[in-house]
């Protein structure tokens, strides 16, 4: 699994990204500490804040970006405010905070923005709570103070499949059920937490909760068992700064801490990603922040002066993935082609010098070295692609 530097032929070089989306256009949106960035498959077009135009972006400092349901940009800026994009005029509705009217946004500093299960806007602000929009009237309801969470610095917002919205601030996390708007009771586990900056939050396919904190590690709790896990490197590293976290198929779970991480579930530890020792471009060697999959199945990691993409032609994100970390027993991890059996539901896999057959049922794989075994002088064992006919050969 090879990542490769994104640049949009140049035109994003450098770029410090900290939140991305797609809209539902097909646009994919960056914004970045000097502003928001729409790409189109092909060409780069940027949004900045303009003194003498009241409709251009509030401010070039992203930190937040939201597709709604509905089909709408939302984009949360550092400390101007919120903003609302009109693809009509390519122009921005702003949203900011006025001091004595009640039913305003709460703050103009804005760290992150979700979409609850009834459609609804959460704004999650800097230094206010938060506040919820109404679409119809274009007004904000504010839930600040111990009412609601022990701390309004918050840093993320996310719901879970039982309607309670978790709330991730500098002093923990709370839980406010969205049909009553009343703030929930944690176990004691979640007192350990109460000095802990809860940057990200996530629950995963089968509804555990995942909580990164900035210094303090990566936890789970697991809602079965109701215990509180924390999670570390396969090394025994903690593991900090948690920004991310990305759902792939068969349960698997992506964090980005700086570095990218893959959950192993069976040893309740996280693997960390590894370029092969040739590549020209290491994904490591960056500080990745959020991470995402395209609707074509490509994969983005970006974070400070990078962005990173994974191209899968056929959505190889769609089978298992456990394996494509460079441990045993895989051959290595310069994986040019993946190609699903459909008849069987396994894989064939393509590292240029061998071949493999990938058993998922049993997790085992058939090496076929090609290295020395090509029959015809002049042509090379370097295999780049495969093919599987209908009659079961493969080319």
């Amino acid at each position: 699994m090879v990542f490769e530097k994104f640049t949009a032929n140049g035109a994003l070089e450098g770029k410090s990204i900290i939140r991305m989306v797609q809209d539902q256009e097909g646009f994919i949106w960056f914004g970045a500490v000097d502003g928001l960035y729409r790409y189109d498959g092909n060409q780069v077009k940027e949004f900045r804040y303009d003194e003498e135009d009241s409709t251009s972006l509030s401010d070039n400092y992203i930190r937040a970006l939201h597709v709604s349901s509905s089909g709408d940009l939302w984009v949360g800026t550092w400390n101007q405010g919120l903003n609302k994009y009109d693809p009509e005029r390519e122009a921005f509705i702003r949203f900011q905070y006025q001091s004595g009217k009640a039913s305003g946004i709460s703050a103009n500093s804005i760290e992150d923005l979700f979409e609850d299960s009834y459609g609804r806007l959460w704004v999650c602000t800097g230094n206010a709570g938060l506040s919820l929009f109404n679409e119809k009237n274009e007004t904000f309801q504010h839930f600040v103070g111990p009412a609601y969470m022990k701390n309004d610095s918050l840093w993320r917002v996310v719901e879970d499949r039982d309607q309670k919205l978790w709330i991730g601030h500098r002093d923990g996390v709370d839980v406010l059920d969205l049909n009553t708007f009343e703030k929930a009771d944690l176990p004691l586990e979640f007192d350990q937490l109460r000095t802990y900056w809860v940057t990200a939050l996530h629950e995963d396919t089968k509804g555990d909760i995942w909580l990164g904190t900035w210094r303090n590690g990566l936890y789970k709790w697991d809602k079965n068992q109701k215990r509180l896990d924390k999670v570390r490197y396969s090394d025994g590293e903690e593991i900090i700064g948690v920004k991310d976290f990305f759902d792939g198929s068969d349960d698997n779970l992506w964090i980005a801490a700086g570095n990218l991480g893959f959950w192993n579930p069976e040893k309740n530890e996280v693997l960390a990603y590894q370029s092969a020792e040739n590549a020209d471009y290491k994904i490591e060697e960056v500080t990745n922040w959020p991470i995402m999959q395209d609707r074509e199945g490509e994969i983005w990691v970006a974070g400070w002066n990078s962005i990173s993409r994974y191209q899968s032609e056929r959505a190889i994100w769609d089978y298992s993935y456990s394996k494509l970390f460079k441990e045993e027993p895989f051959f290595n991890d310069a994986i040019l082609r993946i190609l699903p059996d459909e008849k069987t539901g396994n894989l064939w896999i393509v590292w240029g010098d061998a071949i493999g057959y990938w058993d998922l049922s049993t997790q085992e794989i058939a090496y076929f070295d090609l290295q020395g075994k090509v029959e015809h002088k002049g042509e090379s064992d370097f295999v780049r692609d495969i093919y599987l006919d209908t009659q079961g050969y493969l080319w």
